[in-house]
């Protein structure tokens, strides 16, 4: 207990002996031991929470082989990219895009060029670089999601292919489709950029073997992130003579 000296000096009360010292620096031990447990827990946990959100994960995964699938398998960590001619920026980084796939977007992107190259060629340069993201951006487990396979049926000829949500930015969608609204076959597919690239995505079964469900938001949810990539933009100045256009060139994130 404690009492007020007349002095305005405070005494304390006496100790008890060496067992009351011995019983409170164990009190101190147990009490430092357990808060120390509970701190190098609390930092595990951390650590762990820090690690499964930051690892890049793939998505689609291919066999060794290059061959598809036909089941769906766990999401893998990316992997070397090495000699893409499709996406050259990915060369020697980590990514997503294995031997096959890169072959097919290249024989996508022929015909890319072939449809929007010549009217815009900015307009064929952002879908390349949709669908590079698309196929080797490192976390491609973020805005994409494997559901199921399923039965096609185009033309004559049954294709199986893997139905995926696919969740897209609206501003990186609006962009793109702004920069290839020129161009009369993007506006025959969709007058939006949104049902621009359904339609695309509604016709990859015969080559891609691949069906996408697009959510498009700028917002996180449903367990994905939308996916934003940056676009480049071309607007036209026009000077004192008509035929003679200035073409100016920007990115737009």
């Amino acid at each position: 207990f404690f009492f007020q000296a007349e002095d305005g000096i405070r005494d304390v009360e006496r100790s008890r002996g060496l067992g009351d010292v011995y019983k409170r620096q164990y009190q101190r031990r147990v009490h430092g031991n357990i808060m120390g447990a509970f701190y190098s827990g609390l930092s595990i946990f951390v650590l762990l929470f820090c690690f499964q959100n930051v690892t890049p994960l793939c998505s689609i995964v291919g066999s060794p082989n290059g061959i598809p699938p036909k089941k769906l398998l766990k999401p893998a960590p990316p992997f070397l990219v090495k000699d893409s001619r499709s996406c050259p920026h990915y060369n020697n980084t980590l990514g997503c895009c294995n031997d096959l796939q890169l072959h097919q977007l290249e024989q996508n992107f022929q015909d890319i060029d072939m449809i929007f190259g010549a009217d815009c060629p900015i307009c064929a340069l952002n879908l390349k670089l949709f669908w590079c993201e698309f196929a080797c951006n490192p976390n491609q487990s973020e805005f994409l999601r494997p559901q199921n396979y399923v039965k096609v049926k185009k033309g004559e000829k049954y294709y199986d292919a893997l139905n995926m949500t696919f969740r897209m930015s609206v501003n990186s969608t609006c962009f793109m489709y702004k920069s290839c609204d020129k161009v009369p076959e993007a506006t025959m597919m969709s007058s939006s950029g949104q049902g621009f690239l359904q339609f695309q995505g509604d016709h990859g079964v015969d080559r891609g073997a691949s069906l996408f469900d697009f959510q498009f938001s700028d917002e996180d949810g449903d367990g994905l992130k939308p996916l934003r990539f940056e676009t480049y933009s071309v607007s036209y100045t026009h000077l004192t003579l008509p035929t003679i256009l200035l073409v100016q060139i920007s990115v737009v994130a």
